[in-house]
Parts: C-alpha cells; sequence; structure tokens
C-alpha cells in the first residue's frame, strides 16, 4: 500500500510565488492547493474532504493577513502545521508577530530546495 502525498496549501497574492511553489511540491511528491488570499484559503481548509497537512501563507496578503489567518487556523485546527513566508525585512515581520513560536518561518526569495527542506522538516521534525 502506497502512502498518501501530503497535502500543501499555499496561500499567496503573487501568482508567481504561487505558480513556482505549487509546481515545486507537485514535483516533489506533494499535493499542492493554492488560495490566491487569506480568506479563500480559509474556506479552502473547511470544505477540504482530504487532510491539509501543512499551510504555507504568506505574511502580507489583502482581507486577511497571513498572521491572522494562522490565529484562526489553529483556534480551530490546532494540529495543523504552518509555514509563514515572506519577503519583506526581519524588522517589519518583528513588528507584525508570530501567532506562535512553533510556526517555521522561510524567507523570500527561496529556492527549491530550501522550500521543500522546510515543508518535510515541518512534517518530521
Amino acid at each position: 500500500m502506497t502512502e498518501r502525498k501530503k497535502n500543501v496549501l499555499v496561500a499567496d497574492d503573487d501568482a508567481g510565488v504561487r505558480e513556482f511553489v505549487a509546481d515545486t511540491l507537485n514535483e516533489n511528491g506533494f499535493h499542492a492547493i493554492v488560495a490566491k488570499d487569506g480568506v479563500e484559503a480559509l474556506r479552502m481548509v473547511d470544505v477540504s474532504r482530504e487532510p491539509i497537512d501543512v499551510l504555507l501563507i504568506d505574511v502580507v496578503m489583502p482581507r486577511l493577513n497571513g498572521k491572522e489567518l494562522a490565529r484562526t487556523i489553529q483556534s480551530h485546527h490546532p494540529e495543523m502545521k504552518i509555514i509563514l513566508i515572506s519577503g519583506y525585512p526581519d524588522d517589519f515581520l518583528a513588528r507584525q508577530g508570530v501567532p506562535n513560536e512553533k510556526i517555521r518561518y522561510l524567507k523570500k526569495p527561496f529556492t527549491a530546495t530550501a522550500l521543500l527542506d522546510t515543508v518535510r522538516d515541518e512534517l518530521n521534525p
């Protein structure tokens, strides 16, 4: 029996980032689900028939930012793994605050290797 592919929900308002991340994940044994913002990502979590193993969330997005999305997801799905991504400087992110110290952070721009290593590390702590 083969193990199911791990589902990774990618929420980023930049279409290029979404495409790069989804292609990288799909080509390396994961199943990427994409959302263009936090509201769409939250809806996808609520309606998903399969478990979402990891959320890869951009910190700054319209309608519902990554910090708010992560906080909402953690309150309803505390078992769900979350990785925040951002291209903003570290001092900006420090002012934004991270909803939970257990959340990993991946700085943009990142390589396919860094992305895959971070996702795998989150799934296999």
